[in-house]
């Protein structure tokens, strides 16, 4: 017995062999254009869908959004498809004929019903496509004609006499004499038609010429505003900057504000408890005064009226008839006066804060070295 092993390429010829007819799954094959041309040449969707979409209009339905194919869109392809694959059934002759009884080239290509681009690459394809040439071939056209309807003036039989035939001479070199007349006035008609073209085309530059000059002027003027918007945020960023290092110098002053209060607070309680233990110490009554503290402004005002109640009591207390009831009056208006001067002050110092407490403060301070000053005196006397 002989052994033999299989190669690669032999073992998968025979699993091939035996394995038997493979089933490939289906795909979609049908291009875009396939399917417009099958529709431009009548085909329905049901044989379509048989054809190329496995029978499924839900297949199809997914390709024409894929494509993005809607009815409407389809329509108008269609017809621009027909504009393209249509037959032009006009001869070169039949154009120049139509074209030299006046009617106009758009004209000629919509009763056609195809596109621009067919049109004149047939109008190329007949060497018409330059105005130039195309009057030329209509001039020639026209001659052609003429000529033709001179030959069928001609009589049918030789016979006639001299006068006949001089006459049909006059009549020919006449109609020659018209012919070079019309050629001479449409070659004038072509040469002020091609001078109001260029005439057209010179307005034309100059338009586009002026048009550039203003836009060269436009982005001259939008790059000078771009600059200064550019001078402009730099001003700005550095005026940030110092502003950020103010507030800054205004955090570390604000810190030691700070940090001041809180020394004077201290100082305060320690103060109202030497003045708790004073009171409770002190032989001697003591006289209380209580003047409401108001919201102050303008320190400079303020001094003045201080000055302006010490005037007023002055002249109270020199008068000729001492009047008790307006010396306390004034008095008591220039304790108030000096309270509301240090409370402006202190609005200035510390900017928005209730400055009440600091002026109880104030006020108490002085009001007990004004009692320790009296101690003094009554000790010395």
């Amino acid at each position: 017995m002989i052994e033999y092993t299989l190669t690669p390429e032999e073992l998968a010829a025979l699993n091939r062999k035996y394995a038997g007819p493979q089933i490939q799954k289906w795909q979609r094959s049908m291009t875009r254009e396939e399917y417009l041309q099958a529709m431009f040449d009548g085909k329905s969707s049901a044989d379509i869908m048989l054809s190329y979409f496995n029978n499924d209009p839900q297949e199809l339905k997914k390709q024409l959004r894929e494509w993005g194919l809607s009815q409407e869109q389809e329509r108008r392809e269609l017809e621009e498809l027909g504009r393209i694959t249509k037959p032009i059934e006009m001869t070169r002759e039949q154009y120049l004929q139509r074209r030299a009884s006046g009617e106009g080239r758009m004209r000629i290509s919509r009763s056609l019903g195809v596109d621009n681009k067919r049109f004149y690459a047939l109008l190329t394809e007949w060497g018409l496509r330059e105005k130039d040439a195309e009057e030329w071939a209509i001039e020639l056209l026209i001659t052609q004609s003429d000529e033709q309807s001179s030959e069928e003036i001609m009589p049918e039989t030789q016979q006639g006499n001299t006068e006949t035939l001089a006459e049909i001479g006059a009549e020919q070199e006449t109609a020659n004499l018209q012919t070079d007349l019309q050629k001479s006035e449409q070659e004038a008609t072509s040469i002020l038609e091609r001078d109001r073209r260029i005439s057209e085309l010179n307005g034309q530059i100059n338009d586009l010429e002026a048009r550039y000059q203003f836009d060269k002027e436009r982005t001259l003027k939008l790059e000078g505003d771009v600059e200064r918007l550019v001078r402009r945020l730099e001003e700005e960023e550095r005026e940030t900057k110092h502003l950020n290092e103010l507030l800054k110098g205004a955090a570390i002053v604000a810190d030691q504000a700070g940090a001041r209060i809180n020394e004077l607070e201290e100082e305060q309680c320690a103060l109202l408890a030497i003045i708790d233990a004073a009171s409770e110490n002190a032989a001697d009554p003591v006289v209380i005064i209580r003047v409401p503290i108001t919201a102050a402004m303008q320190p400079i005002q303020q001094r003045i009226g201080v000055y302006n109640g010490i005037d007023l009591f002055e002249s109270a207390v020199e008068a000729a008839e001492l009047d008790r009831t307006r010396v306390m009056s004034e008095l008591f208006a220039l304790v108030q006066r000096v309270a509301d001067y240090v409370t402006s002050d202190l609005v200035e110092l510390i900017p928005g804060e209730d400055v009440s407490k600091y002026v109880q403060r104030f006020m108490a301070y002085h009001n007990d070295q004004h009692i320790e000053r009296m101690k003094i005196k009554q000790q010395a006397g």
